[in-house]
C-alpha cells in the first residue's frame, strides 16, 4: 500500500467535489411555505406536495455549467495525478494540484455570480449547503494532500545481519566468511558447485580443501578504503583490476566465490561492491571506480550505481554459480535500497580477510 495519508486526502477530495456537483449549493425553507434548492444545474421550488424545476439562467447559469464541466475534469485529474500515484507509492503529479486549484476558482466564480438582492436573500433566508462546503473542502484537500507525505513515518534502513548457516546442508557454509575476529579466507573448491535454486539465498560451498593462511593485508587506498579498485577492464574471460596504488590483478570469473554490495556512511559516503575470489582479498569497487566493459564503457554519464549493477550482472553472467547474498541481489535488481554500513561495520567486515 502506498502513502496512506495522501491516499485518504485525495480520496476525500474526489468524493467532496463529486457530491458538490450532484447536490444543491443553496437552500431556503421559504419562510415555512416550501423549499428552494439551487444547484449548478437547476433551481427547484417545492411546496404543496409538488416541485417545479427550471434551468439556471443568466450569468450564473453560464458559469455554473462551466463549473460543473470542469468539476468532472478536476476529479479525473486528481484521481490520475494524486490518488493512483499515492496508491502505488509514487510521487504526486502536478495535475492533481492544478485540478484542485482551478476547481476552487470556478467555485468562487459561481458563488459570486449568484447575486440576488440583499432584501430577497434576507427574506427567504438563502444559505449555502453542506454540499457546497464539501466541494470547497475537496478542492482544498487536492492542493494540500501532497504535503501529507511529510507526515508519514520514514522507513529506517535495517542493520546488516550476517547470513545464518543453512541447516539443510550440515558441514557447508557460505563462501562469504562470517563477521567477527579475523579469520583466514577459505579457498574455493576446484570441482563444480550446484547453484542455489533461490536467488535470494546464499549459495553454499563445499570446503574440501584445507584452510589456507590469509594473504598479506593490502594497504589503505587514497580513498580511505582497503582493497579499493581505481579502474578495471571487464572482459569475457577475466577481470583485470588496477588498485589505487598502481598494482594490477587478473581474476578469472570462475575464481569468484561471492559478491556483496553495501551503502557506506560517513566518512566514506559511497556504494561498495566486493567481488570475492577464493583465498584472496576482495576486489572492492566504489562509485568512483572506472569500469571498462569489453562491449563499451560502463558509465557514460549515468548513475554510478548502474555501472556497479552492470558489473555484478556481468559477473553472474560469466560465472552463474557466484554467490550473491540477499541484499546484494535486491540491489542488482533494484528491488530495495542497500543496508547502510558505518565505518565500524566496514572494519568488522574487512577483519574477515585478515591483516
Amino acid at each position: 500500500m502506498g502513502n496512506i495519508l495522501k491516499l485518504i486526502g485525495f480520496g476525500l477530495a474526489i468524493v467532496g467535489i463529486g457530491l458538490s456537483l450532484a447536490l444543491p449549493w443553496w437552500h431556503s425553507d421559504l419562510l415555512g411555505l416550501g423549499t428552494l434548492d439551487i444547484s449548478l444545474r437547476k433551481a427547484e421550488v417545492c411546496g404543496g406536495g409538488s416541485c417545479t424545476a427550471a434551468p439556471t439562467g443568466g450569468m450564473f447559469g453560464i458559469i455554473a455549467m462551466m463549473t460543473l464541466a470542469y468539476g468532472v475534469v478536476a476529479m479525473i485529474l486528481i484521481a490520475l495525478g494524486g490518488f493512483v500515484p499515492a496508491l502505488n507509492g509514487d510521487a504526486t503529479r502536478p495535475m492533481a494540484v492544478i485540478g484542485g486549484v482551478v476547481f476552487l476558482m470556478f467555485a468562487g466564480f459561481s458563488y459570486g455570480a449568484l447575486d440576488p438582492p440583499d432584501a430577497l436573500v434576507m427574506g427567504i433566508n438563502l444559505q449555502t449547503t453542506w454540499a457546497f462546503k464539501a466541494g470547497i473542502l475537496g478542492g482544498t484537500l487536492a492542493t494540500v494532500a501532497p504535503l501529507f507525505g511529510l507526515l508519514e513515518p520514514k522507513r529506517e534502513l535495517e542493520p546488516y545481519r550476517v547470513p545464518e548457516p543453512r541447516p539443510d546442508r550440515p558441514g557447508r557454509i557460505s563462501s562469504l566468511p562470517p563477521l567477527g575476529a579475523p579469520t583466514p579466507v577459505h579457498a574455493m573448491p576446484d570441482r563444480a558447485r550446484t547453484p542455489s535454486r533461490s536467488p535470494l539465498a546464499p549459495i553454499a560451498i563445499d570446503l574440501d580443501t584445507p584452510l589456507t593462511p590469509p594473504p598479506p593485508a593490502a594497504p589503505a587506498s587514497s580513498s580511505g578504503l582497503r582493497f579499493a579498485i581505481a579502474s578495471a577492464e571487464i572482459r569475457e574471460d577475466a577481470l583485470i583490476a588496477t588498485a589505487e596504488d598502481g598494482s594490477s590483478r587478473r581474476v578469472s570469473w570462475t575464481e569468484l566465490g561471492g559478491a556483496l554490495a553495501r551503502e557506506l556512511g560517513a566518512p566514506h559516503q559511497t556504494v561498495l561492491v566486493d567481488l570475492v575470489p577464493g583465498g584472496a582479498p576482495p576486489l572492492r569497487f566504489v562509485a568512483t571506480s572506472r569500469l571498462e566493459f569489453s562491449t563499451g564503457h560502463g558509465r557514460d554519464g549515468a548513475d554510478p550505481r548502474d555501472g556497479l549493477r552492470r558489473l555484478l550482472a556481468f559477473a553472474r553472467a560469466m560465472h552463474p554459480e557466484i554467490e550473491l547474498e540477499a541484499a546484494t541481489t535486491d540491489f542488482l535488481y533494484k528491488r530495495a535500497e542497500l543496508p547502510a554500513w558505518s565505518a565500524e561495520d566496514l572494519d568488522r567486515y574487512d577483519a574477515r580477510y585478515g591483516g
